[in-house]
């Protein structure tokens, strides 16, 4: 996909939108501000955003816990403020505060969420068999961890997409870790993308910390998607920079994780630089122009916070009721 210096703006902005406010809510929860816990996606900002800035009105996502979905959510034009009112159980979340976290946007292509590694890929296939039969070309794209290769649910729910043609895009952010278990414990083969190739489906491994490559590979899925040509898998190599969870321990088995290495990503291979300087370099923006984005997005999550603290609380049990049943 060949980007406008605006658009490129705006997969910069987009890059740092999603970093401030995964840095918010860990500062927010080890102050004791930020109710539930939060997992965090630093330095994979790239997979979601590459991913997601440019797909059209219609099209669905799926997304995981990992940074509870917001490099998703915020390329698709949710707002941090309904984010923010979400995570406090507030009526102005964009699930009025019933689900904690986890993303469920249908006005903005997010039909549902679960936690649970490779269970929302079944339900990824059911909407994208809903997208082949309107006849709309409209896609889905779900993102999945490596470890939920290791995982039957996936195979099955994979291979009903192959088999049937649907409009899938299966994006895998291969961070090499499942919780606390390295990826060498579940799975031989740390490609994952050749899963995709032993049923006759495209598989493609791209740099998960380079935003554009990330687009470009998504991009190419989905217009061959949009064509009738199938489900693809991308597989995005990227690293999880912090613990499982905040507040949790930070290792790999009974091990702790290497400090220097995780110092070593993100001076080196972290995607808000690397992206970031590539624009300064190309004179697309300036240092100046990074530091007030980045002021401007603390600014609003700011507010975004008072906000939240200032918004009506779910009301009583039969106001979650009334959220379950259609009319």
């Amino acid at each position: 996909m060949k980007l406008t210096d605006d658009q490129k703006k705006t997969l910069l902005n987009n890059l740092i939108r999603v970093r401030e406010l995964d840095q918010w809510f860990i500062d927010a929860l080890m102050a004791g501000k930020l109710p539930l816990f939060y997992h965090s996606t630093q330095v994979q900002e790239a997979v979601g955003v590459g991913a997601c800035t440019f797909l059209e009105d219609g099209d669905s996502v799926y997304a995981t816990h990992r940074g509870h979905g917001i490099s998703k959510l915020i390329p698709r034009g949710v707002s941090i403020e309904s984010i923010m009112a979400e995570h406090y159980g507030k009526l102005t979340g964009y699930c009025g505060g019933a689900s904690g976290w986890h993303p469920c946007v249908p006005d903005k292509g997010f039909p549902m969420y679960t936690a649970l590694i490779a269970e929302n890929l079944g339900l990824a296939c059911g909407t994208a068999m809903a997208h082949k039969l309107d006849g709309k070309q409209r896609v889905v794209v779900a993102f999945e961890g490596d470890s939920a290769v290791a995982k039957a649910e996936f195979h099955e729910a994979f291979n009903f997409a192959a088999a049937n043609r649907l409009p899938l895009i299966v994006v895998i952010e291969n961070n090499e870790m499942g919780q606390h278990t390295p990826i060498e414990t579940y799975l031989l083969n740390k490609d994952v993308a050749n899963y995709a190739k032993g049923i006759g489906v495209p598989g493609k491994i791209v740099d998960g910390q380079d935003v554009v490559a990330v687009l470009d590979a998504v991009q190419e899925a989905v217009e061959r998607a949009r064509a009738g040509g199938g489900p693809s898998m991308i597989e995005c190599k990227t690293y999880r920079l912090r613990g499982h969870s905040e507040g949790g321990p930070n290792v790999s088995m009974d091990k702790p994780r290497p400090k220097d290495e995780a110092d070593m990503w993100l001076r080196d291979k972290d995607p808000l630089k690397l992206f970031g300087g590539e624009l300064i370099a190309g004179g697309i923006v300036t240092q100046a122009d990074i530091d007030q984005m980045e002021h401007d997005v603390r600014e609003e999550i700011e507010e975004a916070y008072q906000s939240a603290l200032d918004a009506p609380p779910i009301p009583n049990f039969e106001h979650l009721q009334s959220l379950l049943f259609a009319e």
